[in-house]
C-alpha cells in the first residue's frame, strides 16, 4: 500500500468477513445464512446445506491464514447458494485479501445488489476502493456510491459509523483530508443510541490524527528537482556572486533566463527573488519565494527571505504568513537568532488573511444562444418526443459555436463533438477544459456515451491543448490520468509544473497526496508514517522541542545514523542547548561523506556563535577539520582562539581566510561575518603599527636578510650541483618507485620502441631519411620527451623529500638524453659520414640504454609479508574497530609460504590490507556465524609471469563487483585499495569463493 493507503483501514475494524450472518441483529437462522437471502428460492435445500458446509470450512481456513483455500470454498458456497448475500460478502473479503481487487469489487457490488442493508459488504468495498490504483479517476463516483450505502443503512445506528469511517478513509486516500475530517467530526458529537463505544471512538480519533499527520508530512516533502546542466549551475553561482556584489540588474537577467528554462528549480526562483527584492519589486519577489517553498519546503534560505519580506513589507493581514515562514526557517536553521527577534515583533500585529485566487472561464455565448439552449433542455427533459431539442441545440451552436454547455448536451445526444465547437475553442484553454470535463462525466455515467477508453481518447487531445494554453485544472486532471495509466514520470512532471505555476494552487493538498501515491508505487516505503526527521520538524513547528527529541529517539549516540544526529543537533540548537547540539554535530561529522560534511559545517557554525569563554572549551580537532574542509565558520573560530592566545598574525590570516570562504557561502543570518570584518580591520591596524615600529630596526634586519640571502644562494648552488641519481633516490625513498616505473614504461614503449627504433632503418640501402627525421623530431624531439619525463620524476622526488641530479649528470636518463639529442643533430645536419655514428647510437639504444632502464625496475621496494606482520596489522584494525564500538570477526589466515615478498612499499601494502580487512568486517557485521579469511598466495598468470596476491574472503551475502569498486569515489575504503593497487602496477580481483565464504576481494602484483 501507499503512504496514504497503508494505515487507512487499520483505523477501521480490520475489515472482518461477514461469516454469512445477516446484518439484522438477532435475525440469525440455523441454516447459516437463510436471513441473508435476497432470493432464497434460487437454491435447493441440498445445495444450501452444501453451501453451509463449505462456508464453515472456509471460515476455518480463513482463521488459519489459508486465504486462497478459503476463497475457493467461499466461491463454491456462493455458487451453490447464489441468493445468499452473506456468502458473497465473505467471498469479496477473501478476494480483497488476495489482492484481486477487480474481482472483489464485482462480488461485493453483487452482494450489495442482493441486500443493500448488508453493512459489511459496504465496509469491505470501501476498503478495497481505498487501495484501488484507479480511484483517482473514479473518486467522485465512488464517494457518491458509498454515500448511497449510508442511506441504505440509515436505521442501523449502532454500526453505521463503520461505513462512515470507510468513506472518510477513502477520502483520505485521494487527498481530500478536509472532507474526511468533516465527515468524522459528527461521530464524536453523537449521544444516546448514536454514541460511539470507546473502541470505535479511538478509531475515529486515530484516523483524525492520521489525517493531520498526512497533511503535515506532505507539506514538508520537496518536489522533484529538475535536471540542471553544469553550465546552468555555474550561471546560478555567477548570479549569486553578482547579487553579493550589489549588481542586481545583471543577476536578474541571468535568473530570468534560468527560471524560464527551469520553472521548477527552487534555486533559480530564490535567485530571481533576491534580485527583485534588491530592485524594490518585493511583491514579485514574495510570489517567487512562495512557489519556491512549495517546491522545496526544506529550503531554509527561501523561508527566511519570504518571512523577512512579508514581515518588513507586508501588512497586518500577512503577519501570520510571515510568522509561519520565519518559524519554518528557524526549524531548519536554529542558528539564525535574528529571526527570533523578528518573530517577537510580528507577534504584536499578527492577523489572519487569505487572498482569493481568481479563476478563468470559457467562451461567452450570446443571449440568443442561451435562450435556444434553455428551450432545448426543456424539450430534452421531457424526452424530446419530436426531436425539437436536438434541432434547438444545433441552432444554439450555430449561433455560438463555442457554447460549451450546448456542445456537451449535443455530445450526450449524438456521441460526437461538433467540429465548429472544436474550431471555436482551439485557442480557449478554459473552454476546452470545460468541454473535456463535461464529456468525461458523460462518459462515466451517460447511457448513450461512448465507452471509457473511447471517451478518454476523445478528450485527451482537448486536455493536452488546454494544458498547452496554461489551464491548471487540466494539468492536474492529466496528472491523474497519467498516474492511472502507469506513466509515473509524466504524472510527476505535470504535478510539479502545477505546483510551480502559482503560489496557492487550488488542488495543492490533492497534488501532494497523489505525488506520495506515485512515489510509493515506484519505491514502497513499507510503512505509512512520516520519517522521524519530518516528525521532529512537525513538532518544532508546534514549538515542542522535547516532543521532537522523542520523535528522533534522542539523545545523541554514536550508533545513530548521521542524518538523524544532525536532526537531533538542530532540535537541541533550536532549544538553545548548544553544548548538546555540538556533541550531536561532532558525532555526525565522524560519519564522513556528505552527511559528515554537513555535521562538520553545523558544528563550526555553532562554535562561531559561542562566547570566548565557551569557545575555549571546545574540541579544536573539530574546528581544524572544519578549516581543512574550507568552512569559513571554522576558520573564524580558530582565529578567535589564536587572538585569545596572543597570536595576532595567525588570527589575522585565519580571519582573512574565513572572510574569503564566506563569499557566496553565507547569508545575512551568519552574524559572525560582520564581527569578522571588524576584527580584520582592527588586527590590520595593529599590524601596521607594528610595522612602523619595526622600521627602526631596519639596518639589523637588512644585515640579517643579506646573510639569509647568502645562505639561500648557498642552498641553491648546493641544490643545483648536488643531488642523487634515480637509483640512489629509489633506495632512499622506495615510495618514488611508481613514478619511476611509469616513466620507464613510457620511455621503453613510446621512445625506444616506436620512435628511436627507426634508426635501425639507416642500415638499408635506400633508407627513408625524411620519415626517420619526422619520427625522431615530431611532434616533439625524442630528447625533449626524455627531458620532460625526467622533470616529472624530479618533481615527484622532491615531493618525497629528496633531490635528483640535473639531467646532464644523471647516468641513466642523462646518457639516453645525450644520445638521442646527438642522433637528432646528425639527422638534421644530413652529413654523409654520420651513418656509423648513428648506427652506434642505435646499438646503444637497443642494448645498454634499454638494460639500464630495465635495471631501474629491479630496484623497486620489496615488503616481506609473513604471519607475524599480518597479525600485527590485524591487531591494529581490531583495536580501532573495538574502540569505535563495532563488532569483530577474527579472520583466519592462509599463506602459500612462510613469507612472501611483495613488490610494493610496506606502508602502501599495509594500507591495502587494512582497508580490505575493514571492508570484510563491515560486510559481515551483524551476521550470525560470520567468517573472514586472509589469503596470501603466489601463482602464475596466463602469460606464465609470476605474481603474488593478498585477498580477503568473507561470508557476507551482499554482492560486490569490480564495476562497483570502480564507481566509488577516491579517498575511502575499497577506493583507496583500488588507487594504491594501480599505483603499484597491480590489479584488483573480485571472485566468488567456496562455502562457507561467498566472495574474495584482493589485489595481485606481478614480480
Amino acid at each position: 500500500m501507499s503512504l496514504l493507503a497503508t494505515p487507512l483501514f487499520a483505523v477501521l475494524m480490520v475489515a472482518t468477513p461477514d461469516a454469512g450472518a445477516p446484518d439484522g441483529a438477532a435475525a440469525a437462522v440455523v441454516d447459516g445464512g437463510a436471513a441473508a437471502h435476497a432470493a432464497a428460492g434460487t437454491a435447493t435445500p441440498a445445495a444450501r446445506a452444501s453451501a453451509r458446509t463449505e462456508h464453515t470450512e472456509a471460515m476455518e481456513r480463513l482463521k488459519d491464514g489459508r486465504v486462497e483455500e478459503a476463497a475457493a470454498l467461499f466461491a463454491a458456497a456462493a455458487e451453490h447458494d447464489p441468493g445468499n448475500a452473506g456468502y458473497a460478502t465473505d467471498l469479496g473479503f477473501a478476494l480483497g485479501r488476495l489482492g484481486r481487487r477487480a474481482e472483489a469489487e464485482k462480488v461485493l457490488r453483487g452482494a450489495i445488489d442482493k441486500d443493500p442493508h448488508r453493512i459489511y459488504a459496504w465496509v469491505n468495498l470501501a476498503e478495497i476502493l481505498a487501495d484501488d490504483p484507479t480511484r483517482w479517476e473514479r473518486r467522485d463516483a465512488i464517494v457518491n456510491f458509498l454515500e448511497k450505502g449510508l442511506d441504505s443503512i440509515r436505521e442501523d445506528s449502532k454500526r453505521r459509523h463503520h461505513l462512515v469511517l470507510g468513506i472518510a478513509n477513502f477520502e483520505r486516500a485521494i487527498g481530500r483530508t478536509a472532507a474526511a475530517r468533516a465527515r468524522l467530526k459528527p461521530l464524536l458529537e453523537g449521544d444516546g443510541d448514536s454514541q460511539l463505544t470507546r473502541e470505535a471512538r479511538k478509531r475515529v480519533l486515530d484516523l483524525l490524527e492520521s489525517l493531520a499527520m498526512d497533511d503535515r508530512a506532505h507539506a514538508l516533502e520537496d518536489w522533484p528537482r529538475p535536471d540542471v546542466t553544469r553550465a546552468d549551475t555555474t550561471q546560478a553561482a555567477d548570479a549569486a556572486r553578482a547579487l553579493d556584489a550589489g549588481r542586481a540588474d545583471a543577476a536578474l537577467a541571468t535568473a530570468e533566463t534560468l527560471v524560464q528554462r527551469y520553472p521548477t528549480w527552487p534555486r533559480a526562483l530564490v535567485l530571481r527573488a533576491r534580485a527583485l527584492e534588491m530592485a524594490g519589486r518585493v511583491d514579485e519577489a514574495a510570489r517567487d519565494l512562495e512557489i519556491a517553498v512549495n517546491l522545496a519546503p526544506s529550503n531554509a534560505i527561501a523561508w527566511r527571505m519570504l518571512g523577512k519580506i512579508l514581515a518588513q513589507h507586508g501588512g497586518a493581514l500577512e503577519a501570520e504568513r510571515a510568522d509561519d515562514a520565519l518559524r519554518n526557517a528557524l526549524t531548519l536553521e536554529p542558528g539564525w537568532t535574528d529571526l527570533r527577534d523578528l518573530r517577537d515583533r510580528l507577534a504584536r500585529r499578527r492577523a489572519v488573511g487569505n487572498p482569493q485566487a481568481a479563476s478563468g472561464g470559457g467562451a461567452v455565448p450570446t443571449d440568443q444562444a442561451r435562450m435556444l439552449y434553455q428551450q432545448a433542455e426543456e424539450w430534452i427533459r421531457v424526452g424530446d418526443p419530436v426531436g425539437l431539442g436536438r434541432e434547438l441545440l444545433d441552432q444554439a451552436l450555430t449561433d455560438s459555436p463555442g457554447f460549451v454547455a450546448a456542445a456537451v448536451s449535443s455530445y450526450a445526444l449524438t456521441g460526437r463533438l461538433p467540429p465548429a465547437t472544436l474550431e471555436a475553442l482551439k485557442n480557449d484553454g478554459p473552454g476546452l477544459w470545460a468541454l473535456a470535463s463535461g464529456v468525461r462525466k458523460l462518459g462515466q455515467t451517460g447511457k448513450k456515451a461512448a465507452g471509457g477508453d473511447d471517451v478518454e481518447a476523445l478528450v485527451r487531445p482537448l486536455i493536452d491543448r488546454a494544458v498547452a494554453l496554461d489551464v491548471q485544472d487540466a494539468r492536474f486532471a492529466r496528472a491523474i490520468a497519467r498516474a492511472a495509466g502507469g506513466d509515473r514520470a509524466g504524472a510527476l512532471a505535470d504535478l510539479t509544473a502545477y505546483v510551480a505555476r502559482e503560489p496557492n494552487p487550488e488542488h495543492l493538498a490533492e497534488a501532494r497526496a497523489l505525488r506520495a501515491e506515485i512515489e510509493d508505487r515506484a519505491t514502497p516505503r513499507g510503512d505509512s508514517q512520516p520519517s522521524p526527521q519530518l516528525l521532529a520538524r512537525i513538532r518544532l513547528l508546534e514549538d515542542k522541542p522535547d516532543a521532537a527529541l522523542r520523535a528522533l529517539a534522542g539523545p545523541c549516540r554514536r550508533d545513530i545514523p548521521a542524518d538523524r544526529l544532525i536532526a537531533l543537533g538542530l532540535v537541541n540548537e533550536y532549544a538553545d542547548r548548544l553544548a548538546t547540539a555540538r556533541v550531536c554535530y561532532e558525532m555526525a561529522a565522524g560519519a564522513g561523506g556528505a552527511l559528515g560534511a554537513s555535521g562538520l559545517a553545523r558544528a563550526a557554525q555553532l562554535d562561531a556563535r559561542l562566547s570566548d569563554a565557551e569557545l575555549r572549551k571546545v574540541d579544536r580537532r573539530t574546528l581544524s577539520a572544519a578549516a581543512a574542509a574550507q568552512i569559513g565558520a571554522g576558520e573564524w573560530a580558530l582565529a578567535r582562539l589564536a587572538e585569545a592566545e596572543g597570536d595576532r598574525t595567525t588570527a589575522l590570516a585565519r580571519t582573512e581566510r574565513a572572510l574569503a570562504l564566506a563569499v557566496g557561502n553565507t547569508t545575512d543570518g551568519d552574524q559572525w561575518v560582520d564581527v569578522a570584518r571588524a576584527t580584520r580591520n582592527r588586527l590590520s591596524d595593529a599590524a601596521r603599527n607594528e610595522d612602523a615600529a619595526r622600521r627602526d630596526r631596519g639596518l639589523k634586519i637588512g644585515l640579517a636578510v643579506g646573510a639569509a640571502l647568502a645562505f639561500i644562494l648557498y642552498l641553491f648552488a648546493r641544490r643545483r650541483w648536488h643531488g642523487r641519481t634515480v637509483a640512489a633516490a629509489l633506495r632512499r625513498r622506495p615510495a618514488l618507485f611508481p613514478d619511476v616505473a611509469r616513466a620507464v614504461a613510457e620511455l621503453r614503449h613510446d621512445v625506444l620502441k616506436h620512435r628511436a627504433s627507426v634508426l635501425g632503418l639507416l642500415s638499408d640501402p635506400d633508407p627513408p631519411r625524411e620519415e626517420i627525421i619526422r619520427t625522431m623530431t615530431e611532434p616533439r624531439p625524442t630528447s625533449a620527451v626524455v627531458a620532460s619525463i625526467y622533470d616529472r620524476i624530479a618533481q615527484a622526488a622532491t615531493g618525497h623529500g629528496t633531490t635528483l641530479r640535473v639531467l646532464a649528470r644523471e647516468p641513466v636518463f642523462g646518457a639516453l638524453y645525450r644520445d638521442l639529442a646527438r642522433a637528432e643533430a646528425l639527422l638534421a645536419a644530413g652529413t654523409g659520414g654520420s651513418g656509423a655514428e648513428l648506427a652506434a647510437i642505435d646499438e646503444r639504444l637497443r642494448g645498454p640504454h634499454a638494460e639500464a632502464l630495465t635495471e631501474l625496475l629491479t630496484l623497486g621496494p620489496r615488503t616481506r609479508l609473513d604471519a607475524g606482520t599480518l597479525s600485527a596489522w590485524i591487531a591494529s584494525v581490531e583495536a580501532a574497530a573495538r574502540q569505535s564500538g563495532g563488532g569483530w570477526t577474527a579472520p583466519a589466515l592462509s599463506l602459500a609460504d612462510l613469507a612472501v615478498d611483495f613488490p610494493i612499499e610496506h606502508d602502501a601494502l599495509a594500507a591495502i590490507f587494512m582497508n580490505l580487512l575493514r571492508n570484510a568486517q563491515a560486510a559481515v557485521a551483524g551476521q550470525d556465524d560470520a567468517r573472514v579469511i586472509v589469503r596470501v598466495d603466489r601463482a602464475r598468470d596466463v602469460t606464465g609471469r609470476q605474481e603474488v596476491s593478498i585477498a580477503l574472503g568473507d561470508s557476507a551475502p551482499a554482492a560486490l563487483t569490480l564495476e562497483v569498486i570502480e564507481a566509488r569515489e577516491s579517498g575511502r575504503g575499497l577506493a583507496i585499495v583500488r588507487d594504491l593497487v594501480r599505483e603499484w602496477r597491480g590489479h584488483m580481483v573480485v571472485r566468488p569463493d567456496n562455502i562457507p565464504f561467498t566472495k574474495t576481494v584482493g589485489a595481485c602484483f606481478p614480480l
